[in-house]
């Protein structure tokens, strides 16, 4: 039972199912770790700027409140002034009469030992709070400015205590010394709106006066041990954490602009980011929904995966399904041990090499005729002749002509090799002679031949040349008089003279394009090269030329790419361009994706040092005018003379960033500079590194740094070190 277990898991099936099993697992928890921590910033900037905007609403109702008092204060002054306490104390009903400011008012006038209010007069100890002496209450009431009295019970004249915030306000006008002083007593329920949670997400809220909490809303207990050091003074509001007791909590810190109040709000980041849990875990449990169905579907697929194995290795060791793999990677040595004999039988075999050295010979791998005649010398060929053509044969579908038959018709004087084009369903024929007559009666003799007539197919033969250099030329124009046998009759010999002269002909303009790019590849710049290759490109696009013009001039352009591009020796060069694959293409953008490979491949391989890359250039510039305000990426790129979509690739394929980044990075950078090294304004730093709007300039250092330039600031000065 457990040898058939263990035997069942190292079955190729189970191995496949595990490998899928594991990578959706690995997929699964990558996606769930983004979430969760998505998540968490997600809902820690949502709640942090939905808190900021709440009590910004509740600082206006506060100073619009207080802006109200203050103006009732205004209006009862003119009769306190004027020593009429008949009309102060009707101005006192009249301000009392909706309830809608405040629970009671009383005015003090200097020198008095009572209080006037809408219900008549009462001492001035009759106002009893439980944390104010009368002494001091007193003094308040004898002070020159506004003043706010911590919110606490407050006892009128003997009755039971009730929580109020008092604001007072002096009675006077301009420079004038005031004559008394407004009180107004706020209980704490007018100010619930104002510092309750309203999301429910647990928030306390505090109006602090100089450094004193004058009002609180709490829905959690936060220890008044650490709770003041915690709630500082801002200039700006600003977001900070602090540790208190063990817990991180999240403070906002808002300044007001009346009576000298500051606004605070507390949150748990706890709690925050239990919230960001809650939506996590939703997440998670639709993704362990979607898991069943992939489970069952890579089940399916390891199956269908698994049943050709199975066969493949019955096919290779019989009786060996317990471990298809290790049969099939048997059975694969031993054909390649096959296949290494079967080169070996290859490499000894005169017809293999030669048929390898007339390919090479037509794809011009051989750079002088000392080399060629070398190579030849192995391969038992004789090409020390004073003239060539190429011949190309088509071969019958589904058949192959033997090479033997085609090279015994060669007339005295005419020396030929041969090689199978299998690809191309073509015999390559190589012939050399002492002159061009015997070549001819050679191309006649093939059409007559048995082979030719039976499969009626066409034999095409070049020009005549002399240099073994132009051998790639002989075979295009072998290739292009083979192409033309549609519109050649019936006649088997198809000969490239016999195309009209046009067609034959590669025009002068041409020729010009063609040189503008040796030059550019002789200078080296990646980009001037890029640019004569589009204006090359585009000329052809326009031209009116045959397809062996075509061809011609690219192979041209190729030829002289690898040549001046010096690589180096022992270089593979088939792997940027062969002249067969050139010989396929029946398009400009087909030939152009050949070109422009083969100047990418050979400019890599090229061992010289290359010109200086337009990147350094660009980023030299951005360094110089980065802090100017009106530098813009179009800009940059019309002083390089560039498209803006070419701005970009230079800086991802250097840089892996866009241009935009790298602009960012610079200003930032210098904004740290500053930042650690002066104390000039923010204002400041933020024009001279390039922006012109304060707010903008915050918001992109805090998602460059992490944090606003007030924060950076105080943490590389040696700030406040958290409680």
């Amino acid at each position: 039972m457990l040898k058939r277990i263990r035997m069942y898991f190292r079955s190729t099936f189970v191995r496949y199912m595990l490998s899928y099993v594991l990578i959706m697992m690995l997929l699964m928890g990558c996606v769930m770790g983004y979430a969760y921590f998505y998540c968490r910033k997600t809902i820690y900037q949502t709640t942090e700027t939905g808190e900021i905007n709440r009590l910004a609403s509740a600082r206006y109702q506060s100073e619009r409140l207080a802006g109200t008092l203050e103006n009732l204060a205004a209006r009862l002054s003119v009769s306190a002034q004027a020593g009429d306490e008949a009309a102060l104390s009707r101005a006192l009903a009249t301000a009392g009469e909706t309830g809608e400011w405040f629970d009671r008012a009383f005015v003090y006038l200097r020198g008095a030992a009572e209080l006037d209010s809408a219900d008549g007069r009462l001492p001035v100890r009759a106002l009893g709070y439980e944390n104010l002496d009368a002494e001091t209450l007193e003094a308040l009431l004898r002070a020159d400015d506004a003043q706010v009295i911590a919110c606490q019970p407050v006892s009128v004249n003997g009755a039971e205590p009730a929580r109020y915030l008092t604001y007072l306000f002096p009675l006077g006008a301009g420079d004038a010394k005031p004559v008394g002083c407004a009180l107004f007593l706020l209980s704490e329920e007018r100010f619930r709106p104002l510092l309750e949670d309203e999301v429910g997400g647990g928030c306390n809220r505090y109006v602090l006066k100089d450094g004193e909490t004058v009002l609180a809303g709490e829905t959690f207990s936060l220890s008044e041990r650490y709770l003041p050091g915690a709630l500082r003074e801002a200039e700006e509001t600003e977001t900070y954490v602090r540790r208190i007791a063990g817990r991180d909590y999240l403070f906002i810190a808002m300044p007001g602009s009346r009576l000298g109040l500051s606004y605070y709000s507390v949150m748990s980041l706890n709690g925050i980011y239990a919230a960001a849990a809650t939506g996590w875990v939703s997440f998670a449990a639709i993704l362990l929904i979607f898991f069943v169905p992939s489970l069952i579907f890579m089940i399916v697929i390891s199956r269908r995966n698994y049943l050709p194995i199975r066969e493949m290795g019955a096919q290779f060791a019989a009786g060996a399904q317990d471990d298809d793999l290790r049969a099939i990677q048997a059975g694969i040595h031993d054909l390649l041990g096959r296949n290494r004999d079967l080169d070996s039988q290859l490499a000894r075999s005169l017809p293999a090499r030669r048929a390898l050295f007339v390919q090479n010979l037509v794809r011009g791998r051989y750079v002088s005729a000392e080399e060629a005649r070398a190579a030849a010398r192995t391969a038992d060929v004789d090409i020390d002749h004073a003239c060539f053509a190429v011949m190309l044969l088509g071969e019958p579908r589904g058949a192959s002509v033997d090479p033997a038959k085609l090279i015994a018709l060669a007339p005295a004087g005419v020396f030929p090799a041969a090689a199978e084009l299998i690809a191309h369903e073509q015999m390559l024929l190589v012939v050399f002679a002492d002159n061009s007559g015997p070549i001819h009666d050679y191309a006649v003799a093939l059409t007559r031949s048995e082979t030719v007539r039976a499969s009626r197919v066409p034999v095409a033969v070049s020009d005549v040349h002399a240099d073994v250099s132009e051998m790639p030329t002989a075979y295009l124009e072998a290739t292009s008089a083979y192409e033309s046998r549609f519109v050649m009759g019936d006649s088997r010999l198809l000969s490239f003279r016999d195309i009209s002269l046009p067609a034959r002909s590669v025009p002068p303009q041409a020729r010009a394009y063609v040189d503008d790019v040796k030059r550019a590849l002789e200078g080296g710049d990646a980009g001037e090269i890029n640019g004569k290759l589009d204006e090359l490109v585009t000329y052809l696009r326009t031209a009116d030329m045959s397809l062996y013009a075509f061809r011609q001039i690219y192979n041209e352009v190729i030829v002289d790419v690898m040549s001046l591009c010096g690589l180096p020796d022992g270089s593979d060069l088939l792997k940027y361009y062969d002249l067969f694959s050139l010989s396929d293409c029946r398009s400009i953008d087909e030939l152009d994706t050949i070109l422009r490979r083969v100047c990418a491949g050979a400019i890599r391989e090229n061992p010289r040092e290359q010109a200086r890359p337009l990147i350094h250039d660009l980023m030299n510039d951005m360094l110089a005018n980065y802090a100017d305000p009106a530098f813009t990426m179009a800009g940059l790129a019309d002083r390089f003379n560039i498209s803006t979509t070419r701005l970009t690739v230079e800086f991802k394929e250097h840089l892996n960033m866009t241009p935009s980044d790298y602009l960012t990075s610079l200003r930032m950078e210098h904004t740290k500079r500053l930042l650690r090294q002066t104390d000039r304004p923010i204002k400041d730093i933020c024009a001279e590194v390039g922006y012109g709007d304060v707010s903008s300039f915050i918001r992109r250092f805090k998602q460059y740094a992490g944090a606003t330039p007030a924060q950076y600031r105080q943490g590389a000065q040696g700030g406040d070190a958290e409680k």
